[in-house]
């Protein structure tokens, strides 16, 4: 129950977000206009779920004037590809994580620390205050032809593994799949962090290439069937929210747009 109070706060207060995004969007357009949408997470994710009712509604509300070409789960680009696939306009429409797997071009971006906080309200309210207030964070968006919409935060993850991680010393020695701040704890507990998307993660826990995973959230951990693949999980000491994935529109896409 209290997992499922926390996934709807986090759908309730990002779709309040998005509104905003929705209603900035143009209602219609010059001609018809379709924009390509490219994200690595799978469909049975919240941001997924998030992006899919943001791109419903702005077709409802254009009345057809601006449709989405749609590919999800790394089906057209993988995680690395995302952004400077927004950057380069090879796609209108993204949803990813660039403090993590474009972290050179976006280390601004990594402000969502592990070990702070359960709240994804908070989360949502301090990150989007924080871009609204701060032209560093913001230039480094804008300086890439990236038009940043929203930013929402992953349900709380935990490491998951066939070790049972109950002290920092457990994860001595253990290869495990880790990005962006959560990588920084791993290594300095004397594990090795190792970068990789969420599904190869899967399979190289499976097949004992890896000895853990972390960087996944609880949702999709059951979703992608972890329970059934690692012996323990392990919430780490509170790592909570540790990251957010963040849609943006290629910034020439978002101009072209009619302003009616």
């Amino acid at each position: 129950m209290k997992i499922s109070i926390k996934l709807k706060k986090i759908v309730s207060t990002s779709i309040a977000c998005t509104v905003l995004a929705v209603a900035a969007m143009p209602t219609s357009a010059y001609a018809k206009t379709k924009l390509v949408y490219a994200s690595y997470i799978s469909q049975k994710s919240i941001s997924t779920t998030l992006d899919i009712w943001f791109m419903d509604q702005v077709e409802k509300r254009s009345k057809g004037d601006i449709t989405f070409e749609r590919y999800l789960g790394g089906s057209l680009m993988k995680a690395p590809q995302i952004y400077p696939g927004l950057s380069e306009g090879a796609v209108d429409f993204g949803t990813g994580t660039p403090q993590a797997y474009n972290p050179k071009q976006y280390p601004l971006s990594n402000i969502v620390l592990p070990w702070i906080t359960e709240k994804a309200d908070a989360v949502t309210y301090a990150f989007k205050e924080l871009y609204d207030s701060n032209p560093d964070l913001q230039k480094e968006f804008t300086s890439k032809g990236v038009k940043m919409l929203w930013a929402l935060p992953f349900p709380d993850g935990g490491i998951w593994g066939n070790f049972a991680a109950r002290l920092p010393e457990d994860l001595k020695g253990k290869r495990i799949r880790a990005v962006a701040a959560i990588a920084w704890g791993i290594e300095a507990a004397g594990g090795s962090p190792v970068p990789m998307s969420f599904t190869d993660a899967v399979e190289a826990v499976n097949r004992n290439a890896l000895d853990a995973m972390a960087n996944a959230p609880f949702d999709s951990g059951v979703k992608f069937g972890l329970p059934k693949v690692v012996k323990y999980v392990s919430d780490a000491g509170r790592l909570g929210i540790n990251s957010v994935s963040i849609a943006s529109m290629n910034q020439a896409s978002f101009a072209k747009l009619s302003k009616d």
